[in-house]
């Protein structure tokens, strides 16, 4: 039966992870029958925090980069068919869905103000609705720290809750709600008829990362010269003297096409590490606390735990990954999220 769904979470920001797991769970809920709108709503303090970490800079070299990027992502977010942005809940047009997915994402992190702390992602401001929850994540809020009233009674109104991340369903289960552990959007659908593939002969390792140390400049360097490969960094606003390319804008489907043809992968971000798995690649993750509570789960999971980088980071790529377990633990995990939407959507 086809159901009329709202899916919200942040769909205008400027990342190519956000973008790419609403594009999966919009194409998924398609594909499945549904009539589905994403919800564009940002509040004001997360979308004034993203302007200003885009636009207000000391390194203003930045900022024409920064505005590309920006207008980058305006063209691609129109294939979602949005209406007008809202900050404001009660502008928000809810006519043309009964049912509200909330997620994925961290829009239930409830500890950094950089997103606003937002009640309208616990369901406030969206009572008339069915609330389901798919792969939403309290990123890395501490289990052991106070959760939120507002969160509390918000969490009361979901009819079916699930979360993408260990450390999220343990908060949750410690104040007494269960939860289902589902795959990020991004992991249960197949991009490859909207791949956009470059144009390149050469093979090469990938870059995608925020952050790395000396060392693992010099290993990637040392590694590209010793096999032959290019190093093609991607996505972020910084240029690499160290990379052959620095491609800061693209479109998210393109970024999926240099993750598709890439022979290697460094990354230190959450879905840096989640395409390399889905391409099944030879990989190396510089961990950091942005992202260690919300990649932790499926590095484990799959019993990637190996390429974290420790030692060295070619000890990473030196691996032999083995991606018949992987693929099979996440065929079922697959089928799994899969199940629970289709569940969670028969229930409301």
């Amino acid at each position: 039966m086809c159901k009329k769904i709202g899916i919200l979470t942040f769909p205008t920001v400027v990342n190519h992870g956000a973008y790419l797991q609403v594009f999966a769970l919009w194409k998924h809920l398609q594909n499945e029958g549904h009539s589905v709108e994403v919800i564009n709503y940002r509040n004001e303090i997360h979308l004034k925090n993203e302007y200003k970490a885009l636009f207000v800079k000391k390194n203003v070299s930045n900022i024409p980069i920064n505005i590309r990027r920006f207008f980058k992502f305006k063209k691609a977010q129109k294939r979602f068919g949005m209406k007008k942005l809202t900050t404001k809940v009660g502008n928000l047009d809810k006519s043309d869905f009964d049912i509200v997915i909330v997620g994925a994402d961290i829009v239930w992190n409830y500890s950094t103000p950089f997103v606003g702390h937002d009640p309208i992602y616990f369901g406030k401001g969206l009572e008339d609705k069915n609330l389901i929850s798919y792969a939403a994540s309290m990123g890395n809020s501490d289990v052991n720290k106070q959760i939120p009233i507002y969160v509390m009674e918000g969490l009361e109104t979901f009819s079916c809750i699930s979360v993408r991340d260990q450390n999220s369903s343990t908060i949750l289960k410690k104040v007494k709600f269960e939860s289902e552990i589902v795959l990020d959007p991004c992991l249960i659908f197949d991009y490859t008829a909207f791949e956009i593939i470059p144009k390149i002969e050469d093979k090469y390792i990938l870059v995608y990362a925020f952050e790395h140390t000396e060392k693992d400049i010099s290993e990637i360097v040392k590694f590209s010269k010793a096999n032959s490969l290019k190093i093609i960094s991607i996505g972020f606003n910084k240029k690499y003297s160290w990379s052959d390319e620095n491609i800061m804008v693209l479109d998210p489907l393109e970024f999926l096409g240099y993750y598709s043809n890439a022979s290697y992968v460094f990354t230190s971000t959450f879905h840096g590490t989640l395409f390399a798995i889905k391409y099944n690649k030879k990989f190396a993750v510089r961990m950091n606390f942005t992202i260690e509570r919300k990649v932790n789960t499926i590095l484990k999971e799959l019993k990637l735990e190996g390429q974290v980088i420790n030692a060295s980071l070619i000890d990473c790529w030196n691996n032999e990954i083995d991606y018949s377990f992987a693929n099979k633990i996440m065929n079922k995990k697959i089928s799994d999220s899969k199940s629970f939407l289709e569940r969670s959507l028969k229930i409301v």
